[in-house]
């Protein structure tokens, strides 16, 4: 089926609705008013045209009108392949359509919505994404499930930040990355490089595969030696293990849960004694930890001498299992995919997908982004300014500024 475009009018059902689920939406009237008082279209506009950065298929200001911006109005109603001649084009369509959330795509080699059989639009360029999302982590979060989240289990994503963020700087070198908050449940990273936006559909593969350890019912193999970026994420996730897993999580406390860390170890006597001991003996989920390392620990040294199963990285086996970052790989893989965009509301929760300083990323909590109501409150009871505002300025002062230096 068609979508709707900037001269068409078939309308889809949005493919990423969750409108399934029992949550209420904010209200239009919030929505209008935020487009209108706060929605940062400047700050957006000079991002997302690249002003002063010379590109190899074109430069500023062309590169904002072959963006392809996509829209989900109430209703589900999809409305994709739209572009915009510059910032009060993307303005006026925006506040005249209101929508509930915002995506963003590729630059093409034309306007997206001039396309035609005769006509094809082929993307270009594309920020490299990436989204984490909580409910990826089920199988080991023990305080929350699905849609649902609290600080706890929001270490998951401050632990897969550290790992990620000093992963593309320093292996990868890029300097561009946006880390923003999803609205709701998840993290969403932006590498704005040249080089990473000019990255073909493979090259992207292969990236997000070097960044993806984790993948869902599938037990790791870890080769040793490890790769110098899973030593330095190893040293990174231990002790978020120690915090998350064991002594948060609790997931050394029962035998239901002691098992599934017990079953990386390849050695069945030693798995069955550990387990016995923990059975006849009340000890905290640290003491139990401390107790596995230190007995892998010495299987480390005798394996060494030996031609029996290989122990190097059976600890990190067993931390990456459970804490290493879970990427959803198919937001990354192609140049076509749209992303939900910086600074909309997200349609069920009301909370804006506000950007994230990965340096402080131990200091954010959902809870203390702004939703909607509580935004008009603010404004309407006569404030000069609102608590989005520091997410604004942080945008444009440490990353939008920054962007052609």
């Amino acid at each position: 089926l068609p979508f709707i475009n900037n001269f068409g009018d078939a309308m889809e059902r949005n493919p990423d609705s969750e409108s399934n689920e029992n949550q209420p939406a904010p209200k239009l009237d919030l929505i209008r008013f935020y487009y209108d008082k706060l929605f940062p279209f400047q700050d957006m506009y000079n991002w997302l045209s690249y002003s002063g950065i010379k590109l190899q298929d074109n430069s500023h200001p062309s590169v904002f009108s072959r963006r392809e911006f996509s829209m989900t109005l109430p209703g589900d109603v999809y409305l994709r392949y739209r572009a915009y001649s510059g910032l009060e084009d993307w303005r006026n369509d925006v506040k005249k359509h209101c929508p509930i959330k915002l995506d963003l795509g590729a630059v093409y080699n034309i306007p997206p919505s001039f396309k035609t059989t005769a006509n094809k639009a082929t993307p270009l360029q594309r920020e490299f994404t990436i989204d984490i999302d909580l409910t990826d982590y089920d199988n080991v979060r023990t305080c929350c499930q699905e849609g649902n989240i609290c600080l706890q289990c929001w270490q998951f994503i401050v632990a897969a930040v550290k790992v990620i963020d000093i992963c593309l700087r320093e292996d990868f070198g890029f300097r561009s990355i946006l880390w923003v908050f999803s609205g709701r449940r998840g993290i969403h990273c932006w590498v704005c490089d040249v080089t990473a936006r000019e990255l073909s559909n493979d090259q992207r593969s292969q990236l997000v595969a070097f960044l993806s350890v984790y993948e869902v019912q599938k037990k790791l193999n870890l080769q040793s030696p490890l790769h110098p970026s899973l030593v330095r994420a190893y040293t990174i996730l231990e002790p978020l293990f120690e915090d998350i897993i064991v002594k948060a999580e609790k997931l050394l406390d029962t035998s239901q849960s002691w098992n599934r860390i017990l079953d990386h170890i390849p050695d069945a006597e030693l798995k069955q004694r550990l387990g016995n001991h923990f059975s006849n003996n009340e000890q905290s989920g640290i003491i139990r930890w401390r107790l596995i390392k230190s007995e892998v620990e010495g299987k480390i040294k005798k394996s060494q001498r030996s031609s029996g199963p290989k122990w190097d990285t059976i600890l990190q086996q067993i931390v990456f299992s459970f804490v290493y970052p879970r990427l959803d790989v198919n937001v990354s893989r192609q140049l076509n995919h749209l992303l939900k965009s910086p600074f909309c509301a997200h349609p069920l929760t009301g909370r804006v997908c506000v950007p994230i300083d990965a340096e402080n990323i131990d200091r954010f909590h959902p809870d203390d982004v702004p939703d909607l109501s509580r935004l008009y409150t603010e404004l309407s009871g006569g404030r000069c300014i609102s608590s989005i505002d520091k997410y604004v300025s942080y945008f444009k002062d440490h990353f939008v500024n920054g962007l052609s230096t």
